[in-house]
């Protein structure tokens, strides 16, 4: 699919430079220009458009006010902030406006693989009504017992950074927006930030109290018993998932970064589910077959929903900015896997992890030294029929 590219900024010299830079990919991708939303908007009632990059500041109508307005009426497009801003707080808040931030300066290069990430994640939902229903998702549950214990950590007088590290590595929504947040081009980091206490430690004290305090982000009313049973299994398995994950890379002599990557992928691998239960459908359809297997639970969704939590985590995780071997392990983690117990991939960590935390108690004494030998192979092979 060629992506339809908006460029919206009130410098001609901008929208020139950005001109000269899309020649070579024309092919590839069409692009429209526009010196004010204005222009932008009248631009968007007559092209297909599937993403917005748009300057914050702008006369008479901002970024951020364009940008809710494509946001209510074109909910389907991805929608980026071109900025040179440095409010750490206004950019918090444009968090549920915006997908992702570019900042200004910023290089072709930078500009032409983001785009590309963006291309392989566009391909993944074609309907644009899952798309819409996707897009207009911007208050995702979190686990009370969690909220709690940050808020408690935040009003000491000597907050522990690493304190509360600990506490967001326990929960999936939290870890993929802080993670979010921190490898978005607002924040300038030259490498994927992929370790939480790194992530915290950067973003520092005020950054974390303005998360704490966005109520989009934190809220978690409205679920009901049944949903909220559900979403502290589903916590307490991508926990258990994540765990597996580390402990294989790390027992199979894989890299520290390898490891740690496994467990943030191990984390958010069900991440789709916290989405889809926002849809009260979801509830009335799906928390019956809470207790089936997780491929059939998998295949009940499309059957349903024509969609999947795999899908739809994919999707969220990469208009996020997270890497794309996150997404699309995620994306295929119900997908049955070819698995080289001498090379492990990602896939097939995420793949045997998830399904042996169905099939193994919580003993962490166990989890930590889970280990790959032929009775293990044979375990496994037995779980997986």
């Amino acid at each position: 699919m060629n992506l339809k590219i908006l460029f919206v900024d009130d410098e001609e010299e901008i929208l020139d430079s950005f001109r000269t830079m899309f020649i070579p990919f024309k092919l590839n991708w069409e692009t429209f220009f526009a010196n004010s939303a204005k222009e932008g908007l009248d631009i968007l009632t007559k092209e297909d458009i599937n993403i917005v990059i748009s300057d914050m500041v702008m006369p008479e109508i901002d970024g951020l006010t364009f940008l809710l307005k494509v946001k209510s009426l074109y909910p389907h497009i991805i929608r980026i902030v071109l900025s040179g801003f440095s409010d750490y707080e206004k950019a918090i808040t444009s968090t549920n406006v915006v997908h992702q931030f570019i900042s200004k300066p910023c290089s072709a290069e930078d500009l032409i693989l983001k785009i590309n990430s963006l291309q392989e994640i566009s391909d993944l939902l074609t309907d644009k009504n899952v798309i819409k229903f996707l897009n207009q998702i911007d208050k995702l549950p979190i686990v009370p017992d969690i909220y709690r214990k940050i808020e408690v950590e935040l009003k000491k007088d000597d907050v522990s950074l690493n304190n509360i590290a600990d506490i967001i590595t326990k929960d999936i929504v939290l870890t993929a927006k802080i993670l979010q947040i921190v490898n978005s081009a607002f924040f300038s980091i030259p490498i994927d930030v992929k370790d939480l206490r790194t992530a915290v430690n950067f973003l520092g004290i005020n950054v974390i109290k303005s998360l704490v305090l966005a109520s989009s982000f934190f809220d978690y009313s409205g679920l009901t018993n049944e949903e909220m049973n559900f979403l502290e299994k589903v916590w307490k398995h991508s926990l258990k998932v994540a765990q597996i994950s580390s402990s294989l890379a790390k027992n199979s002599k894989l890299s520290k970064a390898i490891a740690d990557e496994a467990y943030l992928i191990g984390l958010l691998h069900d991440i789709g589910k916290l989405s889809m239960l926002t849809n009260k459908d979801y509830s009335a359809k799906m928390l019956q077959f809470d207790n089936i297997d997780l491929d059939s639970f998998n295949q009940k969704e499309i059957d349903y929903f024509q969609t999947s939590h795999s899908f739809i985590g994919a999707y969220i995780l990469g208009v996020w900015g997270l890497d794309n071997t996150t997404v699309k392990t995620i994306l295929n983690h119900h997908n049955n896997v070819s698995i080289d117990w001498n090379n492990l991939t990602q896939q097939s960590i995420l793949r045997i992890a998830d399904i042996t935390a169905c099939n193994i108690d919580d003993d962490p004494e166990k989890i930590k030294n889970i280990k790959i030998d032929d009775d293990f192979i044979n375990k496994f092979n037995e779980m997986e029929k």
